[in-house]
């Protein structure tokens, strides 16, 4: 055979053999992909594997042993998982080794590196699955699904940053929160990052997979316009022009001018003219409005503000029956209340009735509040109810006329009642049991006390004869009673 039909018959063999797939060039063949990044946490009779998404992967395996080194060859294939992956019904107590590989349409990657687990019943909460946000106006709702082996979770807590890849070390913490949790005075147009972890008896869990949302304004309102503040006796009257569209309205205020509704105090679902009571005197509140619809809350409105004065007069207005007229003595200027305002240097109104009880002094506060305004209120009824009505209903007619004082930021003193001599003693065990249950109420109320019974301790020469009536020594002892309780 000559050399030239030898060259020929191999040239023909080469082609025959590319042909046939022989000489590696077959487009079935290509890369394999990356192995994963495998990680893994112990939890009650199972074992948690994650994993990041390897690019290009089609599929990922797990294999498993109880005995270190696991691999391909060795190991018991999983096939077919998703991260992440819960492999149950284990032993507590043993430990479970692991690797991963990840499959494309070439074939299987190498096997991660290994990673190990010692499930325990005494562990922590495995991370929440299926964490989720949705971005709106300035707020970010976070959701998440319990983990299937979670167990006896006691509360869960979200770390959140404006810088991808957040942790438990790096991110700001909001402990204790309910699913699904509202974030809100955020920054619109801000990427805000999140995680979420468990927590039990034993301790916090691992983090769940990182999320993120971005506020944004979308299509929620224009905050409202025309914004007021009117001052009230302790209270202060917000108005502003309605919002078309809107569903709602949120009220923030403050008693420093920085408010906003980031800082401030939120009052919500509030509609104009709204009415702010319980304020304080001498102090200035600063306001802002918000509009809401079913795309979230709007912008702050501008600012209103209102500086609440002390509208009161300063005067002492006296309630009570015969003894505050000064009934019995022989003039006017005698009776206690005079003696008080002398004594103060403060004018007095002075509205006791004779024979009045202390159901009459409770229809009568209203009146006296609108009319007079006082700055101060003495009480001093009883006399004419004791020994006749229950005790217990006589101490609330006078809490009631102190709550409707306190109310309206007039300053009350309320007087437990004086001696009764001569036809009246018989009403001594009745009197004594009122006063002690009036010293409670003041006590309980956080009022002032005027202990008549105590000055005149049980004298009879501050008593006129008819056993009830104080005489005018007596009445200077009233008067020195209530003056020191009032200025105390």
């Amino acid at each position: 055979m000559t050399l030239r039909r030898v060259y020929f018959i191999l040239a023909i063999f080469c082609l025959f053999v590319l042909a046939c797939g022989g000489g590696g060039g077959s487009s079935d063949s290509g890369p394999l992909p990356a192995a994963p990044q495998l990680t893994s946490s112990n939890a009650n009779s199972q074992v948690i594997l994650s994993w990041d998404k390897v690019n290009g992967a089609t599929e990922y395996r797990i294999y498993w042993s109880t005995t270190a080194g696991v691999n391909k060859q060795t190991g018991t294939v999983i096939p077919n998982v998703t991260s992440p992956y819960a492999h149950t019904g284990l032993t507590n107590g043993t430990t479970y080794y692991y690797v991963a590989v990840a499959l494309n349409q070439y074939g299987e990657s190498a096997e991660s590196i290994e990673v190990s687990a010692t499930p325990s019943i005494a562990t922590p909460p495995l991370p929440p699955v299926s964490v989720a946000t949705q971005a709106s106006n300035r707020t970010v709702n976070i959701g998440w699904t319990a983990s299937q082996s979670e167990e006896e979770v006691t509360s869960y807590n979200i770390y959140w940053s404006v810088s991808k890849g957040v942790t438990k070390a790096s991110g700001i913490r909001i402990a204790g929160v309910n699913n699904p949790y509202t974030h809100t005075n955020l920054i619109n147009d801000t990427t805000y990052y999140y995680i979420v972890t468990g927590v039990n008896k034993y301790g916090e869990g691992n983090a769940s997979q990182e999320v993120s949302a971005t506020p944004t304004r979308g299509n929620v309102l224009p905050p409202p316009t025309g914004l007021t503040a009117t001052a009230g006796n302790y209270q202060a009257t917000i108005s502003w022009n309605a919002v078309g569209g809107a569903t709602s309205y949120n009220l923030y205020w403050s008693t420093s001018s920085d408010i906003s509704s980031r800082n401030g105090t939120k009052i919500e679902a509030v509609t104009s003219p709204y009415t702010h009571s319980g304020l304080d005197e001498n102090t200035t509140y600063y306001y802002v409005v918000t509009s809401v619809n079913g795309y979230g809350e709007s912008d702050d409105s501008a600012q209103a503000t209102v500086s609440i004065v002390n509208l009161r007069q300063d005067i002492f207005v006296a309630m009570g029956d015969s003894i505050t007229t000064g009934f019995a003595l022989n003039t006017y200027d005698d009776c206690y209340v005079a003696r008080l305002s002398r004594m103060w240097g403060k004018t007095a109104v002075n509205v006791g009735v004779d024979g009045t009880r202390s159901s009459y002094g409770t229809s009568l506060i209203n009146p006296v509040l609108e009319e007079h305004n006082p700055r101060y209120l003495t009480i001093y009824y009883g006399t004419n109810d004791v020994g006749f009505y229950d005790n217990n209903q006589i101490v609330n007619n006078l809490r009631y006329i102190i709550f409707r004082a306190k109310e309206n930021g007039t300053i009350p003193v309320v007087a437990t009642i004086g001696p009764f001599f001569g036809e009246w003693a018989w009403r001594k065990p009745s009197v004594i049991d009122l006063n002690k249950k009036i010293r409670q109420m003041a006590a309980e109320e956080g009022v002032a006390c005027a202990d008549i019974e105590a000055a005149l301790n049980w004298d009879s020469t501050y008593i006129f004869p008819d056993g009830i009536h104080p005489t005018g020594a007596g009445h200077q002892i009233i008067a020195n009673t209530f003056y020191k309780a009032l200025t105390r």
